[in-house]
């Protein structure tokens, strides 16, 4: 099993998560972004204007702020409210290395660093962490306002192999024993498929579960680093942008639909019957996702995804990256390769913002998911904010 750690882009390395974090959150947060039918963001609304939901129950606010970010066009506007405040925000840029190419990083890496660039006006501070190739987690470097040091280390970085590679080898080892001619001592007749069919599936089950091995690893290293995160006196939520080519939400899908086509060729009822004895094992992630993302909303992280397979990349790596922002009230790129929008699109997210917060009722079972709802009076505005968490 592959180890968490610590690292420093020096040379000394020290083990992450030596003891374990007890994260007590007295209130929950909830950052809500307010926008009109055109998408334009809704400002100079009051506490008055929001309603909040726990599991349906509606619970008393017990702080509100209307937020613009420091450096921002909305920052130098004239405050509609007297609860307005200009912050400067702690970002997180996390490299998932793990799940990107070298291909992929080379093409985002240069609106990496115009995004570090484009936030050097505001007095904010900048971690970077990174899951490497090799499967080790860790800060490369602790949260600074010397954001050079930043675009120097974003260069430096390194991504993995092109895991379509690995993908391609696999696809043709099922095929070639689906196509793999009958030789002296095999079945014969009617049955005969269904042997093909049933050591393809052996196939793809064993590669499916490398994924999906794959996609536990990534989504453990994300709820690890965050629980680091909020072992740490940061003093306001930290904004995670989270860089990374996406893992996989239906693992072994691709292989289980070669399968399952040539299984839909069973022509005998013999055929029919074996062949519904095979059952593939495939597994959706999106239970454990909403799971792990969950505990993070209940450490006040919030997600904004960068998928650096741009355009035509995998639609069950996407989803995870939409998942994570989605659950946490960030908002996800993907599907394109003008990253430089991507990017900008963050920061415009983050100018203006609400945050609510509620004291947590009681609950009589801990480690339960709870649904957020939050509501406004003004007609017009929707709002974007976290789904829920687990305590």
């Amino acid at each position: 099993m592959r180890k968490f750690c610590f690292f420093i882009i020096a040379l000394f390395v020290v083990p992450l998560f030596s003891e374990d974090y007890q994260v007590t959150v007295s209130s929950v947060h909830v950052w809500v972004k307010a926008v009109d039918r055109n998408g334009k963001p809704v400002s100079g609304l009051t506490q008055d204007d929001f309603e909040v939901y726990e599991d349906n129950a509606k619970v008393p606010i017990t702080c509100f702020e209307e937020q613009v970010i420091a450096g921002s066009p909305a920052s130098s506007e004239p405050a509609k409210s007297q609860k307005v405040e200009v912050v400067a925000k702690k970002f997180v840029l996390y490299l998932d290395l793990f799940n990107t190419s070298s291909r992929e990083y080379t093409s985002i890496r240069p609106h990496l660093t115009t995004f570090v660039n484009s936030i050097s006006n505001g007095g904010h501070e900048v971690m970077l962490a990174a899951l490497m190739p090799t499967g080790r987690l860790g800060i490369v470097s602790p949260f600074t306002k010397d954001l050079s040091r930043i675009r120097i280390l974003v260069n430096k970085a390194q991504a993995g192999a092109d895991r379509s590679v690995d993908s391609r080898r696999n696809m043709d080892e099922i095929n070639r024993v689906i196509n793999a001619d009958e030789g002296a001592g095999t079945s014969k007749g009617s049955l005969e498929l269904v042997d093909k069919v049933r050591d393809a599936y052996q196939l793809a089950k064993t590669y499916a579960r490398q994924d999906q091995e794959k996609s536990e690893y990534t989504l453990a290293a994300v709820e690890k680093f965050s629980e680091y995160l909020a072992g740490q006196s940061l003093g306001q939520d930290p904004v995670v942008v989270y860089v990374s080519g996406g893992f996989s939400v239906d693992p072994g899908r691709q292989y289980y639909d070669v399968v399952s086509n040539l299984a839909s060729a069973a022509s005998t009822p013999e055929e029919f019957a074996e062949l519904a004895k095979v059952q593939e094992s495939n597994m959706d992630m999106r239970n454990q996702i909403k799971k792990t993302l969950g505990k993070l909303n209940k450490m006040n992280v919030t997600f904004y995804t960068l998928d650096t397979g741009g355009l035509g990349g995998p639609p069950e790596y996407q989803d995870s990256l939409v998942e994570m922002a989605d659950q946490t009230g960030g908002t996800s790129f993907y599907n394109s390769q003008n990253f430089q929008l991507g990017f900008s699109q963050v920061v415009t997210d983050l100018s203006q913002q609400y945050l609510l917060c509620f004291q947590s009722p009681p609950h009589s079972k801990k480690g339960l998911y709870h649904v957020i709802k939050v509501k406004t009076r003004k007609d017009g505005v929707d709002l974007r904010h976290r789904k829920g968490y687990i305590d």
